[in-house]
């Protein structure tokens, strides 16, 4: 009887190890005649070992589906005998569906640019009433917050001439915030330093919406492969320096090209938790808020009705 070892190192997207009770292993070879299947615990750590009897070499196809995060899928060859370990970390991007809230920093710990931002917006959500500063941020729901967080971080990495992008918005206001944008009031200097920019490409903007009485007229992107940020640019009139910046990052197919995951089927808007992923993935941006999944409860098999002890 042999046995092999393959030893693995499973991380969410900041190296930490998965929030999930355990991850459940597939292992089939490339000729789908053998299957193995072994259910790995985790308790917050991050290096596993899962051993197989008998397993032919060859290569395999790993199946791994942790609870919070996507199914990852990647192959390995594996000797008939003896220890394999895979040097690459296999990174786990999340599940959006799974995640119930975020942890977000309190409004007085936020940026100072990112407060003065909030004080001077005016924003309705689901009341009449319109919100600003504190009441506005501590009142979103966890993917505009999450939205919001996302733009902030990704557009104070961005260089516009001199500045961050987000210079340009801080001494103005908000006027509207959506799960995968903002809107915001700008000067003409915005837009000009972006035109200027040899870090930004010009981009389409039909699917874009105006705000009246504000009319799209250019848009441009960062040249990152994933998670680029889009400037669409308004102007109310045709003199004067009354502009309209709609702000978002680009999710595209980020997910796919930067995870092993098995599959990457998502519609609609633009997700600002996987959007976090990205950022953190191909950018090295370090979000500023983590994820809430359901409380981790214990459950164990019953005893059928009429079994004997």
């Amino acid at each position: 009887m042999t046995q092999t070892t393959i030893r693995l190192k499973l991380v969410d997207v900041l190296g930490k190890g998965l929030d999930d009770h355990s991850v459940v292993a597939d292992i089939f070879d490339q000729h789908n005649i053998n299957h193995y299947q072994v259910t790995i615990p985790l308790n917050g750590g991050t290096d596993v070992a899962i051993s197989l009897q008998d397993a032919p070499g060859g290569v395999y196809r790993f199946e791994l589906s942790p609870t919070n995060y996507q199914v990852i899928q990647f192959f390995l060859t594996l000797p008939p005998g003896g220890t394999v370990v895979r040097k690459k970390s296999i990174v786990f991007p999340v599940d959006a569906d799974r995640v119930i809230n975020i942890s977000a920093p309190d409004f007085r710990q936020l940026d100072q640019k990112l407060q003065t931002f909030l004080n001077a917006s005016s924003i309705m959500l689901n009341s009449t009433d319109r919100l600003n500063g504190e009441a506005l941020y501590n009142s979103l729901q966890p993917k505009l917050k999450a939205a919001l967080l996302n733009l902030f971080v990704k557009s104070s990495k961005t260089k516009v001439g001199q500045k961050t992008c987000f210079d340009f918005l801080s001494s103005h206001s908000m006027v509207e915030l959506d799960q995968d944008r903002l809107f915001a009031k700008i000067d003409a200097s915005l837009v000009e330093e972006t035109g200027a920019s040899a870090d930004f490409r010009t981009a389409d903007f039909s699917l874009h919406k105006d705000i009246p009485p504000y009319k799209r007229f250019a848009s441009f992107k960062t040249l990152d492969a994933e998670g680029n940020l889009q400037l669409t640019f308004s102007r109310n009139g045709t003199t004067g320096n009354d502009y309209l910046v709609d702000m978002d990052i680009d999710e595209a197919q980020g997910i796919k090209h930067l995870f092993e995951v098995i599959q990457n089927i998502f519609a609609g808007l633009t997700n600002p938790y996987h959007v976090r992923e990205i950022l953190m993935a191909a950018q090295g941006i370090k979000p500023l808020y983590t994820f809430q999944f359901a409380q981790k409860k214990v459950a164990r098999i019953a005893k059928a009705a009429g079994s004997r002890s």
